[in-house]
């Protein structure tokens, strides 16, 4: 009689006895490694990708795009908009939101024409001056109450919005 137990099953190779698998070719990692670089950065890529496409594009379409008279004008435009994300920039930084600064910078635009041409004290440039030193206090109204009194800054700057609006539109008188 035979017995059952010196036969053996085979299982098959235990994972510890896998064959490695082959190397991908060198091309192919390459690739893989710059697709993953791609992948891993497409939120900064895109909008730089975009811009260098426009520019291209704007460059053939157009003789007079790379001058430098556009440039000026591009910069000329852009600036205030800068100015005001760069500052907007900071609020976020430190996790607040700022809903007043398109009214508090409209209302400073609008004291700066006044004091400049419209005032009885008439002062030229330093109408400038007046504009910068408002919409710089009225920032420092709303960190105060945001900072050290405790105001929610959506509370505070939806209120200076209403203010600075409001102050616009009357000095202005419509």
């Amino acid at each position: 009689m035979e017995s059952k137990s010196s036969q053996t099953v085979d299982m098959g190779p235990s994972p510890g006895t896998l064959p490695a698998p082959a190397a991908p070719p060198e091309a192919s990692r390459t690739s893989d490694r710059a697709l993953q670089w791609a992948s891993r950065r497409a939120r900064i890529l895109a909008p730089l990708l975009t811009l260098v496409a426009m520019v291209v594009f704007f460059s053939i379409a157009s003789d007079r795009f790379l001058d430098v008279r556009n440039f000026q004008n591009i910069l000329t435009q852009v600036a205030p908009v800068a100015v005001a994300a760069t500052g907007i920039t900071f609020v976020l930084l430190c996790a607040e939101i700022d809903l007043s600064i398109a009214s508090v910078a409209t209302f400073s635009g609008v004291l700066a024409a006044y004091f400049w041409v419209g005032s009885w004290l008439d002062l030229g440039n330093w109408g400038v001056l007046v504009g910068l030193l408002v919409g710089a206090g009225i920032g420092i109204i709303n960190g105060y109450f945001v900072s050290r009194i405790g105001i929610p800054s959506f509370m505070m700057t939806l209120a200076m919005l209403t203010i600075a609006a409001g102050l616009a539109v009357y000095v202005t008188q419509g």
